[in-house]
């Protein structure tokens, strides 16, 4: 046997050892006791485990279970409202937030995208409709939650940073709903006021 695996075993000798001469007890005692403790210890972790489990699923329960405000739909485990409002990129985000607690402005996944096209459809707004993507520090796009950023469904020649105004730059995102075939993402400059699309998850 290696002298590198005979270390843990001696370390448990060298403590029975110990133990037994600082409690006054015989060697035998003392591995009975820690047999016990572990058995104990192991039995403590089952009952951890079991616990976690029972709050995750009481937690999927909940989930299941809550529902979205009036006006609200829900896509999957979030709530999407279109309110009769229009702001900035800053604006509209504030807006959300005092919406629902949680909100924010909404963000575009490739599961929802077809569900809140709907919504966007039956609200009426056909202009452009301002969402939580925007341009980072290191250039790249970002969602305001945190979301990971996967294919983005930009229109044709987007995001082209192509402001109307000079000085201006692009680096916000709308949902422009102004072609017949679906919505596309162009970017757009973050002070511009717009039509808002605001979102509040359920397991939040």
């Amino acid at each position: 046997m290696s002298p590198l695996k005979s270390v843990p075993g001696l370390v448990v000798l060298l403590c029975v050892a110990w133990l037994s001469v600082a409690s006054g007890h015989e060697p035998r005692e003392v591995i009975d006791k820690l047999t016990i403790i572990t058995a104990q210890v192991a039995t403590l972790a089952h009952r951890f485990d079991t616990v976690a489990d029972d709050v995750t699923v009481l937690q999927q329960l909940l989930t299941a279970t809550r529902q979205c405000p009036g006006g609200w739909h829900r896509v999957e485990n979030s709530c999407f409202f279109v309110p009769n409002l229009t702001g900035s990129f800053n604006t509209a985000q504030s807006m959300c937030a005092r919406l629902a607690p949680g909100g924010h402005l909404a963000t575009i996944q490739p599961s929802s995208q077809l569900a809140i096209e709907h919504i966007l459809e039956i609200s009426g707004n056909t202009s452009y409709i301002r969402i939580g993507l925007f341009r980072d520090d290191d250039g790249g796009w970002s969602w305001i939650d945190g979301s990971s950023v996967g294919r983005i469904p930009w229109g044709a020649g987007e995001p082209n940073n192509s402001p109307r105004k000079e000085g201006e730059t692009e680096d916000c995102v709308v949902w422009a709903r102004l072609w017949a075939r679906g919505a596309r993402l162009i970017d757009a400059p973050c002070n511009h006021t717009d039509g808002i699309l605001c979102q509040m998850d359920l397991g939040a």
